[in-house]
């Protein structure tokens, strides 16, 4: 027993470090640090110690493994990551080794800013209980787009403050809306809150979508309109793309972010018509009628109301606008694209459905190595195109294992534009072929308007390409925690499936998988936003800074790379 507790004593390891202030490096006392595990659930893990005066921890009895090493603290500071290259950074692993003693970490934490201001109503008065939200730019689906950081309300004087922000830019928007909102657009949907304030943190952003506050103004003439609001961003317009993003520095506080809200009050118009069944041609009562804007916004407003006992609907707040009116109740969904201009939009029909039946078969290519298990396969989600929220589901939430000879059903797959993503591919895999019939889903997407009359067939090849190589700073020395990305050739960049990324390990090394054979330019960067690459605006600016590759099936070049600053 005492040897085996002396094996253990010898045999496990040591962190050490300091928890300080970024600018000052103050050390920073009462600071939670956690290892955890990089990898499979291990219960013995995190491992948690709080820093003393001095901003000192230790971790001991460390088992040899990669871990996650992380500092949070209560009270304005954004968490820091071991590795991490920015505040708001993604860090790197921390490989451990039997008995080794690892000293001299730092972890650097970020105080947090805060953005202030007033918000005026359209007569230039103080507006008290106003929404005022703090959003900065992403990317998804191959564009840039805005999604809400916080969101809070005016008090009385029309002041606000957005706080526990971590450094960097944002944008601001404010609406005269209610300071309660329904959680969906559905009719009788219960109420939430409007703010939204949560913990510091590195990421996490969100959407949300709410039926349109629709207000009657009685005009001079004894007329009366409706009015609804859309956001107006700082410093005072109503097109996302025209606002002014604000920098925000670690521990400031930017002030005199005023926004008058007159220029988001809009007249708002309705739409009429009538939901059937498809299964019967009868009416479809009591459903959910939403109409859906099919441009992305972080806050989106989505006219709603349900249909009558034969059918007929009435439902206000649209704005001009390209939207997806969507029929829908426990059984079936019907989706029609509508265009709102500056008037009532009237006698629109929607036929619901119960879905359609997809047939497939998955085809595993014999290769030079073992390929996946065919009841592996799956496929993993189908995806709206555009992918907006509030839209139905796409198709079911279970696939089905394929049988032996690889054949699948997909039962109850809405009709509209689809992306297909495959579940249970090996790294050493890509997949090689997407078709439905003449179709290239792979290139062009599903487009399901009525029952498909061919199987959707997935040929999976076990030959993928790779590439590795490493990365160097201006100084030639190795970068580590640099993001490292396939961008595929220009032709073919409407393709999510094709993009690939890593960062660097600790030596500066990268390794990606997975590639489907063809040409490709690898960028190394030294801090970017994830998934901007995707953005044919962001990638255009650094064209010249790629290197150009061609791989093959069963390729692994060795790719020295250039840091891009």
């Amino acid at each position: 027993m005492l040897l085996a507790a002396s094996f253990m004593a010898q045999a496990s390891a040591l962190i050490e470090g300091t928890v300080v202030k970024m600018g000052t490096g103050e050390p920073i006392a009462g600071a939670a640090v956690s290892l955890d595990f990089d990898g499979p659930v291990n219960d013995a893990y995190p491992l948690m110690v709080t820093t003393g005066p001095d901003g000192k921890f230790v971790l001991s009895n460390v088992a040899t493994g990669t871990y996650r090493l992380i500092a949070k603290r209560n009270g304005g500071y954004v968490p820091a990551e071991y590795g991490q290259r920015s505040a708001t950074g993604q860090g790197i692993p921390l490989s451990v080794n039997a008995g080794q003693r690892i000293t001299g970490i730092q972890l650097v934490m970020a105080p947090t800013a805060a953005i202030s201001g007033r918000i005026y109503d359209r007569d230039g008065e103080p507006l008290g209980r106003a929404q005022v939200q703090a959003l900065r730019a992403i990317y998804r689906n191959g564009r840039r787009r805005m999604t809400i950081v916080q969101s809070v309300e005016t008090n009385d004087r029309g002041e606000y403050r957005l706080f526990w922000l971590a450094p960097g830019e944002y944008y601001v928007s404010a609406r005269p809306d209610i300071p309660m909102r329904p959680t969906s657009p559905l009719p009788n949907a219960p109420a939430n809150s409007a703010v939204r304030i949560t913990a510091p943190a590195r990421f996490g952003t969100f959407e949300q979508l709410s039926r349109p506050v629709v207000r009657k103004r009685t005009l001079s003439n004894g007329e009366f309109i409706e009015e609804t609001h859309i956001p107006v961003y700082y410093p005072g317009v109503v097109e996302a793309q025209a606002a002014s993003g604000i920098n925000v520095p670690a521990g400031a506080t930017v002030g005199g972010v005023d926004i008058a809200v007159g220029p988001g009050i809009i007249a708002s118009h309705h739409i009429r018509g009538r939901a059937f069944n498809s299964a019967d041609g009868q009416p479809l009562a009591q459903a959910a009628i939403t109409a859906i804007p099919r441009t992305f916004e972080p806050d989106l407003r989505a006219p709603a109301g349900t249909t009558d006992p034969n059918g007929f609907f009435d439902i206000s707040g649209a704005v001009p606008a390209a939207y997806l009116l969507v029929a829908s109740n426990l059984k079936v969904s019907g989706i029609v694209p509508i265009e709102v201009a500056n008037t009532d939009l009237e006698s629109v029909t929607v036929v619901a459905g119960s879905g359609f039946k997809v047939s497939g078969r998955f085809i595993i290519e014999a290769g030079t190595r073992s390929g996946p298990k065919m009841d592996d396969l799956r496929i993993a989600r189908l995806i709206r195109d555009p992918g907006v929220p509030g839209m139905p589901s796409a198709g079911p939430s279970f696939s089905p294992p394929p049988e032996v000879d690889g054949s699948f059903v997909l039962e109850g797959v809405s009709p509209g534009d689809l992306r297909v993503t495959v579940r249970g591919v090996p790294e050493y895999a890509y997949v090689k072929s997407m078709r439905m019939g003449n179709v290239d889903v792979l290139d062009s997407g599903l487009r399901l308007t009525s029952p498909p009359e061919n199987r959707l067939e997935i040929v999976i090849n076990t030959n993928a390409a790779a590439v590795h190589g490493s990365v160097l700073n201006a100084r030639q020395e190795a970068a580590a925690n640099r993001v490292v990305v396939v961008v595929p050739d220009v032709r073919l960049r409407h393709r999510s499936d094709l993009y690939k990324s890593v960062s660097t390990d600790g030596s500066g090394r990268f390794h990606i998988m997975g590639l489907t054979p063809g040409d490709y330019k690898l960028f190394a960067f030294d801090v970017v936003e994830d998934r901007a690459w995707e953005d044919p605006d962001f990638i255009r600016n650094y064209e010249d800074r790629g290197k150009t590759i061609h791989v093959d099936e069963g390729s692994d070049d060795e790719i020295p790379l250039a840091v891009i600053p």
